[in-house]
Order: structure tokens, then C-alpha cells, then sequence
């Protein structure tokens, strides 16, 4: 009870003085003169700025803005995106009202399903160069777009609605002109080439990054858009810094391949799974952050392949499986496992390609009889007194980036 008073009786000199001597925050105050000359008892602050409250200017196209004002109380505000505040579109007579975007497109073609509750996607005949794809028709769900949907069309942008969950073989192979694609958050797979031969595709555009982390890709390269488009916007902005969001159980098959515009990935503790190829060709990524608590992580087959940019991953304990080839192709890689041997988990093969692995050891290890080497020839490291990687070179700091 005391300290909080003592705290009240502080703020309120502070303030005080902030209105006495014109304090301001990140600069000096400038006393009764009103900054018209120096005055000894100038001060300094910074600004600090915690609740922001919306400013409900969000559009369907568009994320609003927020506002804070500084919690030191000098009155300054900041105002910022506010990220996910987009509005569905609202559409009447398939227009939609706020923005004028056309609920689907003229030409489209729409096969109901055998058991007759859902429609999909099947074809386009029509001549726009920009497609938009409904949730519903005639009152009922669309759920897929079949496969050869597009296949060839001179179209340009691609924007699908939710509720479409698959997009089938081929199903936008050859759209040679495609330049951008709206992927909704109900889309959970993508199937055999359905974006082979897409050779103008930069974007892939989607508005909720926890459901994308969880699509999957079948079969080959050329299923999933990232695939020949490489660059990813979140609620129009390019992602290069990834952190995947709290409650993400597994990152899935190729989900983020050839994702070109990566270069920085946080993996938190509660992913349990990197499935196959999900990081595979990401070759400016950089930095891979594994939290170090949580659940039992497995990295799969070929989860950070031909990742060339990546110098140095440390692989927690909470890492029980790693599949072949998890690391294939990773030519500047060096992998530093928090085990002191390797797990049971792994497989003989998911090193193959030779990349340099230290096992953890807080103490240095024997070296052989001629005291030439490592026991064993195994490369070991611990973390030194800054949380840096020390690795154990006969006692010798050693950073094997360098």
C-alpha cells in the first residue's frame, strides 16, 4: 500500500512539472518561455503508447486505423494499421454496397454436386480478365473449384470467396497472364498442378494466416500458388517476417514453398509438426527461431530443403523426430541440437547432406587418444554466459558462421 502511494505522489510531481516546465515527450521541455530561450530545468521523456482504440474507418478493401495517446500524458497520439479489422463485403443484388465489387463473375460455370448440396466451380466462358468466385449459388455452398476449372484462361486476377475449400488438379494451370490470387481462410488444400505453367503470378493474397499455415499441398511442386507466385501478402502487406500465430498445432505441407519474400520465421511452442516441404525453396530465409518449451516437434521430410540463406538453426530438445532430408540442400547451414546425442526419433537420413551437426555439451568432451579430435569425432557446443553458441574447439571460442 505504501509503495502505491508513494508511486501516486510521483506521477502527480511528474506531471507537474511536464505542465510547469513544457516536458515533452523524445524532447526537451522548454520551460515558461515557451521555448524562446534555454532553460536549465529542461527534462526529457519518451512516449509510450499502449491502448489504442479503433477508429472504425476499416472498409471491405481495406484495414482501418487505430489511436493511442501517450500514457506519460503529453497529450501526443499515434496512430497505426489495424491489422484483421477488414469488413466483409456486403452484397445486394451481387454488387457489393460499400465497395462496388461484383459478387461473381459472368461466365462462370457451376456443377452441382451427386448428393445436390453443394456447387462447384467447373468452368469459365466468360471474357472478363478479373474472376471473382461466390460462396454460394442459387442457395447453396460452393465449395470446390473443379479441376481444369481455368485451365488456359486469359485472366488476370483470380479473387476467391469464402467457403471454397479445395482447388482441384489443374485447376488454374497454363493461366499464363495471372498476376494475383485471393486465397480465403476456408481453403485447406490444393491439388496436383493447380498452378503449373503460371509464369506471371507475384502475389498470393490472403486475409487470416493461421488457416494458411494449416493448408496442405498434393502431389507435385505446382499445387499450391506460392509455388510460381513466391511473394505472400497478409491483409495487403508483403510478409517477410514470419511469426506463426498462437494456436497453430502444425504447419502444413508446403504450405509457405518458394516463398521467396521470407526471411525470418518464429515457430512457437505450440507446433507440434513441420510437415513435408513446408519451408522447401525459401531461399532468402535467413533465421529460423524454434521455441524451446511446448509441445514434441516433428520436422519433416525436406521442411527447410534448399533454404540457401540459412546459416544456423538450434534445434530444441522438444525436437523428437526429424525425417529424411529435413535439411537437404541447406549448403550454409549448420544445425545445433540442444540433445547430447541424437534422438531415436530421427532418422539415419536426415542429415544426407553432410551439413555440420554440434551436439550439446555443458562440459568439454573427451577427445580420442591422440588428442587430435572429438570422442567420437562428434561436434559438440553449449550456450556461453550471453546466451551465445560456444562451440568446443579444445577450449577455444569458435563461431562456425565465421
Amino acid at each position: 500500500m505504501k509503495r502505491t502511494w508513494l508511486k501516486g505522489i510521483a506521477l502527480t510531481i511528474c506531471l507537474g512539472m511536464a505542465v510547469s516546465f513544457g516536458i515533452a515527450c523524445g524532447a526537451n521541455g522548454t520551460g515558461a518561455n515557451n521555448g524562446h530561450e534555454s532553460n536549465s530545468n529542461t527534462e526529457t521523456c519518451t512516449h509510450v503508447f499502449t491502448d489504442y482504440q479503433s477508429n472504425g474507418d476499416a472498409t471491405c478493401t481495406a484495414n482501418g486505423t487505430k489511436t493511442a495517446v501517450c500514457d506519460n500524458g503529453c497529450g501526443a497520439e499515434d496512430t497505426v494499421t489495424d491489422a484483421g479489422s477488414m469488413l466483409q463485403h456486403s452484397f445486394e443484388n451481387g454488387v457489393c454496397i460499400g465497395c462496388g465489387e461484383v459478387e461473381y463473375t459472368d461466365g462462370l460455370q457451376f456443377t452441382l454436386d451427386s448428393k445436390k448440396q453443394t456447387y462447384s466451380v467447373t468452368g469459365y466462358t466468360g471474357t472478363d480478365e478479373e474472376v471473382y468466385l461466390p460462396s454460394t449459388y442459387e442457395g447453396l455452398s460452393v465449395t470446390e473449384i473443379g479441376n481444369d476449372a481455368f485451365w488456359g484462361k486469359a485472366i488476370t486476377k483470380v479473387v476467391i470467396r469464402e467457403g471454397v475449400w479445395r482447388v482441384g488438379k489443374n485447376a488454374f494451370g497454363s493461366c499464363k497472364q495471372l498476376k494475383s490470387i485471393t486465397i480465403p481462410s476456408s481453403v485447406t488444400a490444393f491439388l496436383d498442378n493447380a498452378f503449373i505453367y503460371c509464369e506471371a503470378l507475384k502475389e498470393v493474397h490472403i486475409s487470416d494466416l493461421a488457416a494458411w499455415c494449416q493448408t496442405y499441398s498434393v502431389g507435385n511442386k505446382y499445387a499450391n500458388p506460392l509455388s510460381m507466385g513466391h511473394n505472400l501478402y497478409l491483409n495487403g502487406e508483403l510478409i517477410t517476417e514470419l511469426t506463426i500465430p498462437e494456436g497453430v498445432g502444425y504447419i502444413g505441407q508446403c504450405a509457405f514453398e518458394n516463398c521467396l519474400s521470407l526471411t525470418k520465421v518464429v515457430i512457437p511452442s505450440g507446433v507440434s509438426s513441420i510437415d513435408w516441404g513446408a519451408f522447401i525453396n525459401c531461399s532468402n530465409l535467413q533465421s529460423v527461431t524454434i521455441a524451446d518449451d511446448g509441445e514434441n516437434l516433428m520436422i519433416g521430410d525436406y521442411a527447410f530443403g534448399s533454404c540457401h540463406a540459412l546459416t544456423r538453426i538450434i534445434l530444441p530438445g522438444r525436437v523428437w523426430g526429424v525425417e529424411n532430408s529435413a535439411f537437404n540442400n541447406c549448403k550454409n547451414l549448420s544445425v545445433f541440437c540442444e540433445s547430447e546425442s541424437e534422438p531415436s526419433g530421427w532418422t539415419w537420413a536426415w542429415e544426407i547432406s553432410g551439413i555440420p551437426v554440434y551436439w550439446y555439451s555443458e562440459n568439454e568432451p573427451k577427445h580420442n587418444s591422440e588428442g587430435t579430435d572429438y570422442w567420437l569425432s562428434l561436434k559438440h557446443w553449449r550456450y556461453d554466459e550471453k546466451g551465445e553458441i560456444y562451440v568446443w574447439v579444445f577450449g577455444q571460442q569458435y563461431n562456425p558462421a565465421q
